[in-house]
């Protein structure tokens, strides 16, 4: 067991790295030469930032809707509601 989380932690630190030398890069290199790109990456992420609490105002009428479908009998559910409470708590902390 302790191979695997120390396997895991050292595949996602180099995935981490890399996301990061590539954010570097892009920021160093790329949006400075084509300033349109630059905008419309800007763009993108602000509308996104707008549009995610309209999205998620629909979670609990679909939570009440298909929790029952989702019921598994050895534990009570079947992680349906940790799934969207995990989303929901996601979406405050950011």
């Amino acid at each position: 067991m302790k191979q695997v989380i120390q396997h895991q932690s050292i595949s996602y630190t180099i995935i981490n790295y890399f996301g990061a030398f590539i954010g570097v890069f892009s920021t160093l290199y790329i949006y400075p030469s084509d300033l349109n790109l630059y905008g419309l990456y800007g763009f993108l992420t602000n509308t996104a930032s707008l549009l995610t609490p309209f999205i998620t105002l629909g979670f609990g009428s679909v939570l009440l809707r298909y929790f029952p479908y989702f019921e598994n009998r050895s534990n009570g559910h079947g992680g349906f509601f940790f799934y969207f409470e995990w989303i929901w708590y996601r979406h405050f902390m950011f």
